[in-house]
Formats: C-alpha cells, structure tokens, sequence
C-alpha cells in the first residue's frame, strides 16, 4: 500500500499523509509498528472521521474499509462546491480494507474534484486483526448464543441474521487467507451445522476470487483450512494450566488490547511491543520466575560495576556512555518489576486457591489415568470431586465440574445430585447449558467414559518431558493440537472432518528431521523448509482460548509447517462462562438477534456522529504526528 502510493505519488513521494477510519486503525495496529511506517517516509497519521487541516500540495493515503459511511467522509474532502485550490489533498492514494462494491466505486467516480486526483486504488483484504504473531481473530464477540438459536430452529443455519453472520465470517476468513496467496483445502467438523455452513461459503469465497483475478499465483503446496465449532472441545475454555499468558488472563482483568491496570497510577499493555511478555507467554510460570530473577541480578549487577567505577578512571567517552545508559537502565528495571509483580500475583493466586491439587485431578479426568499412568476409577475420582469442592472458589469447582461432565456420559439421576451440589443456580445454568454446543451431553443411559482416555505412547511421552522439565507439567494437551498434528501427517480422518472439495492428491510434507529424531523431538526446524510445507489454518467459531493458544504456540517449535490458528474472538474463562450463563434465557435469543440485526443495519460499525467532529483548527489535529 505505501509503496504503491510513493510510487504513483504526484506531489510528495518523500512525504505523506495517512488517513485511516477506526475500523481500519484497528487493523492496522494490531499488524504494524507506527515506527514501520515512519521509515515508509509516512509522517502524519489521521483519523477520518475529524477535520483535518488541508494539505493541497501533498499526497495522502486513505486506509479505510469500505463502507458507505467512510465513502461519503471521503467525498466530503472534495465536495464539488469546493474551490479546486481548496481541496484536502492534492494527491488521493486508496487503499481499502477489502472488496468494494459497485455501488461504492460508482459514488466514488461521481466526485468531480475526487476522480482527478486519484493516483492509486488498492483492496488489501486485510479484514481481521492479529493476536499475535499467527494468531488472527475477527473481534467479534458473544456468538455463543448462535448455538442455542441453530439447535433450537429448524434450518436456523439459514435464518436471514445467521446468514449475515457466516457472510461476514466467511468473507473476512477468506481475507485471510487471501493474504497469505492461500487458496487452502476446506474441512470442517462433521457433526456441526454450523461449521459445515460457514466451510461452504469460505470455499465458494476463494473459489470466487481466484477464479476472478488469475493473473494471482496461488501457494503450492497448498494448506489446509479446518473449520471447527466450539463444541469439538468444551475442556480447553476452562481447564487450568501453568502457562504464564493464561494464568495472567485467568487472575488479571485484562483489555482487548492488552492494557492491565497495575494500580491506582500505573498502567501497562502486554503486547508485542512488551519484549518481556513476547519472551515469556508461552512459558511455565515457575520457570519465568527463575529467568527473571536471574536476568534482574545480572542486570543490577552488571549496572552496580559500571556506576560504581571510580569517575576519575573513566574517559569522557566512558562517562558519557554511563549517563547515556542509566534512563535505559531505569526503563529495563521498570519493566522487569511489572512481571516480577505479576508472577508473584499469580503465584499467589495459584497457592490460595489450591489449584496444584485442582490441576491434578483435572488431569486425572481428563486422560484417564493417573500421574503414574495407572487407570483413574470413577468412584475415587467422584469422591476427590467431593472432597476438593470444600477448598475451592465456587468457579474453579464449576469449572472441574464442566470438565467432568465433558469426559462422562451422566444419567440423569447422577446428573441431577452433582447439579444439586452447586450452591450457585447461575453455575447450575452453566453445566446444563452445555448441551446446546455439544448435544451428545444430554444425559447417557449409563455412566460411561466419553473422553479418550491417554495411550500408552502418549503417556510414554509425558514421562518423558516431565523426566526433562524441572516443572510440573499437563499429561495433555488441547484437542486442537491433536488435529493440527493429524493435519500435518495427513492422517486427519475425513469421515469426521470432511473436505468442500477433495484434493486428488496432497503434497508430502517435506521431512527435515535430525536423523535419529523421533516423533519429531529434538528436530532443528530451518525457516525455509516451514514456509515450504502446506500451511494449516485452524479456525474455532465461538472463540480460541489462550490455553490454546498458548498450546499450538509450543507445538509450532515442534512442526515443520506454519500453523495459523484464528476466531471469531480469543475468549478468557470468564467471557465463556458468561456467554453460557445466559443461554437458558429466552430473552437473550431475541436480545442476541435485535443486536446483530441493529449491527449489520449500519453503514459504518463503528460510526462517528458528523456532530461529534472536531473543530478544524483544533490543537489536537492529528492522531499521530511522527
């Protein structure tokens, strides 16, 4: 997009202005530094939705998504009754967010002082945001509740508000895709209506566009796309791990955009630009508490020698690199402190709350076997239940309880008395209002495991890292990260993860393991080789937890293919159990559907009042000068 536009650039190829709406800002921060585009000879970034003082004589790019709301803003900088000297901008670059209708583009060639000035038009179909590195998602939140409606409605998949639901979904899953020059296989989970749905249209998204514009190479080897529903795992959401992205989410009220408010005068975001939270997310608690200690005695210690030197021995040069370093020092010092306090808020947490015995016994339920690979019994595991429940936060029992009712079948009678040893009636709604994503939960005849239980390879392997870790660590891991693996070796069954259109026949994936390397363990995977194998996009409708993503984040230094996991929204704990909460009401159907109804009725989603604008000649024109 800047490059095309100092290319094609009229008046000002070494200066220009940026223009985005909220909608594209949001996806632009999420994907770039304000640095990058800084370098890019970038230097005012604006919002659209405020006057802006003009600049005739200099070329400005508009960032924006295409909807008629920010068309018309757009136009309204070169409204014909305008004196032609007195225009915004001399130069006009366009670079939208995705596809712009027919209709768009015609209101956009009507603008007689416009058309002239336009010296480039880009669709950069980048409609999602990043979580991080590879993790995208949609920031499209509460659809849990279109599980109950799809269930409780014949054909509810092809309701007009479900319709514009996958429409938007799938369009935008496509801009994934598109980005990356992927034209990607399309499976999705058999058994969900919902999933199957949203892979049709997906398919015939990318079908369309390629078919369209075949001056685009597409990827060889081409990925695959799995589309899956929150319901193909009802654990990962609530499961407890030692994971230091979630067990900061679970204890820490945190923003969309990373902000956590520390205290009553500090605020910090983790995100990308926090190196420490980068190094650190996906890693044990108790062994970033160690590294942190560590880094913060050798930072102080390595500072005490430098300042403690005897000024009279020092060069000028030496006493000026001192000075120069010591703001540096207090800015690294300052950080580490934020993650010294947070590891020690969990910690804590994690010691209050008994959850090295919880995690334990969630683990037990979950593989089937003991941490000494013995068989769990049903009775003692019922009877641990029974006694931890007396320790524990009304949550953390409702969560191992949801976890129980995940790996049993329950018949109704032994349904109803574990129901009845929840105090909270709220929680009772929660554990009932599983059925609605998985509608194998309703009650069984006979009590019965449901859950695979672990084999005895899989256990094998997790004596084998416990034997390597100084840690406790979890016997498992996420369903996801089993299908991602099946993906890669291509062994993903097709009967319960069907394709739109069957490939004839997949590329191998190209093994680049050590010779002797096992299972893929100890392999040293080069960059070239990953981004040569068939990318594996995995997309979770109802939300992907951060235990996860912090799972598939540890099993990509594993794999030698690029994974790119996505939803519709990355979910906490606590965003789950409130979106369940509520289904067993019948008002929140009509409330969930009014809402979208009121949200795909509008041009701009984010719409500014033209009332709300700010002055021209105010103070605080831009929205980054750089």
């Amino acid at each position: 997009m800047l490059e095309s536009a100092k290319r094609h650039a009229r008046y000002s190829k070494d200066y220009q202005i940026l223009i985005m709406d909220k909608s594209a800002l949001r996806v632009f921060s999420s994907c770039c530094k304000f640095f990058d585009v800084y370098q890019a000879n970038v230097f005012h970034i604006e919002r659209l939705e405020v006057k802006r003082k003009r600049f005739p004589k200099s070329d400005a790019i508009y960032f924006i998504s295409p909807t008629p709301s920010s068309i018309n803003r757009l136009i309204q900088d070169f409204q014909e009754d305008m004196d032609p000297k007195k225009v915004q901008y001399g130069g006009v670059h366009l670079a939208f967010t995705s596809h712009v209708s027919e209709d768009l583009i015609k209101l956009i060639s009507q603008t007689k002082n416009l058309t002239p000035r336009i010296y480039s038009f880009n669709e950069i179909n980048l409609d999602f945001y990043l979580y991080n590195d590879n993790v995208f998602h949609f920031q499209k939140k509460q659809l849990i509740p279109v599980f109950k409606i799809v269930d409780e409605n014949d054909r509810g998949v092809d309701m007009p508000i479900m319709k514009s639901i996958f429409d938007e979904l799938a369009h935008r899953l496509f801009t994934v895709c598109a980005i990356f020059m992927e034209f990607p296989y399309v499976q999705y989970q058999g058994d969900s209506v919902i999933a199957k749905s949203l892979a049709k249209k997906v398919n015939d998204n990318l079908k369309t566009f390629y078919e369209k514009t075949r001056n685009i190479k597409i990827r060889e080897p081409r990925g695959t796309i799995l589309i899956l529903d929150r319901g193909f795992d009802l654990i990962a959401p609530v499961v407890h791990d030692y994971f230091y992205e979630s067990i900061v989410y679970d204890f820490q009220n945190i923003q969309d955009d990373g902000q956590l408010q520390i205290n009553d005068t500090k605020t910090i975001f983790l995100n990308d630009q926090d190196e420490l939270w980068v190094r650190f997310r996906n890693k044990h608690i108790a062994e970033v508490h160690a590294k942190l200690n560590e880094e913060v005695s050798q930072v102080a210690s390595e500072s005490k020698k430098k300042y403690q030197k005897n000024t009279q021995d020092m060069s000028l040069q030496e006493m000026a690199e001192v000075i120069r370093s010591m703001p540096k020092y207090e800015e690294m010092m300052k950080k580490y402190q934020v993650h010294m306090e947070l590891i020690n808020r969990g910690i804590v947490d994690f010691q209050e709350n008994n959850l090295r015995k919880l995690i334990q016994l969630e683990q037990d339920i979950i593989s089937g076997l003991d941490s000494k690979g013995v068989k769990v019994n049903n009775t003692n595991v019922v009877m641990q239940v029974s006694q931890i429940s007396k320790n524990l936060k009304n949550q953390d029992y409702l969560r191992l309880l949801m976890i129980y009712f995940a790996c049993y079948d329950l018949n109704k009678k032994d349904k109803d008395t574990l129901l009845k040893s929840v105090d909270n009636e709220n929680h009772r709604h929660i554990l009932q209002n599983l059925e609605y994503l998985n509608e194998n939960l309703a009650n069984g005849k006979i009590l019965r495991r449901r859950q695979e239980e672990l084999t005895n390879d899989q256990f094998n392997e997790y004596a084998r890292k416990l034997s390597q870790s100084n840690y406790e660590i979890l016997r498992t891991e996420p369903k996801i990260c089993k299908l991602i693996k099946q993906i890669h070796d291509q062994t993903l069954d097709t009967k319960d993860y069907p394709y739109i259109d069957k490939p004839k026949q997949q590329k191998k994936v190209k093994d680049v393991r050590k010779k002797g390397a096992s299972n893929n363990i100890g392999a040293e995977f080069d960059t070239q080789d990953i981004l040569e194998n068939p990318r594996i996009f995995v997309f979770v409708f109802g939300g992907l937890s951060h235990h996860e993503v912090v799972s598939i984040a540890n099993l990509q230094e594993t794999l030698n293919a690029q994974i790119v996991p996505g939803a519709n929204e990355i979910i906490t704990c606590k965003d789950y159990l409130n979106q369940l909460e509520k289904l067993h009401k019948k008002e929140n159907d009509q409330h969930f559907i009014k809402s979208q109804q009121t949200y795909f009725s509008k041009d701009d989603k984010d719409d500014i009042n033209d009332n709300d604008l700010e002055d021209e000649d105010t103070a605080d024109t831009y929205a980054i000068n750089l």
